[in-house]
């Protein structure tokens, strides 16, 4: 017993004193893993990684990998970087690793799936000579709205001089309608139509109205001369955008940004005088919270161009664009969605840069953009063109070709489409399903 006692009080004083001279070094760098990766959002062919390094890190050299397969080494100099990966394949979940010495982290993506291309077409016209269709509206699968100018012949077959402002599409045919202000004076043509239902239709032809779907008669909402002295400086509404009947947002000629609310419209001062072309709002990651973007150009020769950006604090101003031979003309995104802008070709807010994406689309001018997201947009431009693209490739419909002709406008809801515009002097309607 005296030995084995003996034996391990050597023992544990060896330990003892090797732990001393020994100590276990504690890791270097940060105590907690410094790295974060997340999923910021998805395309059908890209992944948007946000990358975050704490600010303490020392160790500023990162790794990321998809698989097994390292895809980029950087330096972080920041804290936060948002990293694209591109050319990946549809409806696919890839995996993510950001390393930085002994720390990792992972994430996952799963891209989005394409949309068909595959729209089934019919086309309508409306009215005879100098008619013309300059906006739509979609409220859903059976009601639509165009604003424009349509003539016809009157029951004698004589040319009626007296216009219809806008046409009503009940999922089947169009019925033309006129209307008139509240001193009963005729409205000869709409250029821009936002419907939030049947009964809170807006209307500008200049100035602005609101109509209940139903009567012959609208109210003035935002007369051209008595809210806003719009005949004095030839600044005029053409389009609207709005979160409800409360909340209206209306640009136009010479530079007019005008916000109604409170029932009361406002002005809002730009020192612009080039002719504001389309506008589109809301939340989205690249522009900011609560926001109304609108494009700006002249169309048909060089000068100012810009994509403005105003806040619901009434802050404006603009995002870089920066590309004068390829003017702006319109403007869509969503939440979710990246923003995209077409006119003299398409192109996409990337990382603060304009990407183009008109690779697959013929050289014409574009008037319109929109879309129900990433995976799922139209164009429509000069001489009919009209195209979709589902997340990975455009498809040009050359059968709705107007050799003689535009479409001004188009607008998509969930699976129906619908583009306006003129051909050799006829309202022209194209109407895909899905």
């Amino acid at each position: 017993m005296k030995t084995t006692s003996f034996v391990l009080f050597v023992f544990f004083s060896f330990c003892a004193l090797t732990c001393k001279k020994n100590p276990v070094a504690p890791p270097s760098g940060p105590s907690t893993n410094p790295l974060q990766l997340s999923v910021q959002s998805v395309t059908c062919t890209e992944a948007f990684l946000k990358l975050s390094l704490a600010a303490t890190a020392t160790q500023r050299m990162l790794t990321i990998k998809r698989g097994d397969s390292t895809i980029a080494a950087m330096t972080m100099k920041g804290t936060d970087s948002l990293f694209v990966d591109a050319g990946l394949l549809p409806n696919k979940t890839y995996k993510y690793t950001l390393i930085t010495g002994n720390w990792s982290v992972n994430s996952q993506a799963t891209t989005m799936d394409t949309t068909s291309h595959n729209w089934s077409w019919e086309v309508d016209t409306l009215g005879i000579a100098e008619s013309y269709l300059y906006d739509i509206a979609i409220v859903n699968d059976t009601l639509a709205y165009i604003g424009g100018e349509v003539y016809l012949n009157d029951s004698t077959g004589t040319f009626d001089q007296q216009p219809y402002c806008i046409a009503v599409w009940n999922g089947h045919v169009w019925h033309l309608i006129r209307l008139y202000d509240s001193d009963n004076n005729l409205i000869p043509i709409l250029r821009g139509v936002f419907a939030f239902n049947s009964s809170d239709v807006w209307l500008t032809d200049g100035g602005v109205y609101h109509w209940d779907g139903i009567s012959r008669q609208v109210s003035a909402s935002f007369g051209r001369i008595s809210l806003i002295g719009g005949v004095e400086n030839g600044q005029s509404v053409n389009k609207l955008w709005g979160t409800s009947s409360t909340n209206i947002y209306g640009v136009g000629y010479a530079g007019m940004v005008a916000h109604y609310s409170a029932n009361a419209w406002t002005k809002i001062p730009t020192n612009l005088t080039t002719e504001i072309h389309d506008e589109w709002g809301g939340s989205n990651s690249a522009v900011g919270n609560n926001v109304v973007l609108s494009t700006m150009c002249n169309k048909y020769y060089y000068g100012d161009t810009r994509v403005l950006r105003l806040s619901s604090s009434g802050d404006l101003d603009s995002i870089r664009w920066g590309m004068q031979n390829y003017p702006p003309y319109s403007v869509w995104f969503n939440s979710t969605s990246q923003v995209y802008v077409c006119g003299g070709g398409i192109f996409r807010l990337q990382n603060g840069s304009w990407i183009s994406m008109a690779n697959g689309l013929p050289s014409i001018f574009l008037n319109r953009v929109r879309g129900n997201g990433d995976n799922d947009i139209v164009v429509a431009g000069d001489y009919g063109v009209v195209a979709h693209y589902n997340g990975a490739s455009w498809q040009v419909y050359d059968q709705l070709q107007l050799p003689n002709g535009n479409y001004e406008s188009i607008a998509i809801r969930n699976n129906l489409v619908i583009a306006v515009g003129w051909y050799n002097g006829q309202g022209y309607v194209a109407i895909g399903r899905r």
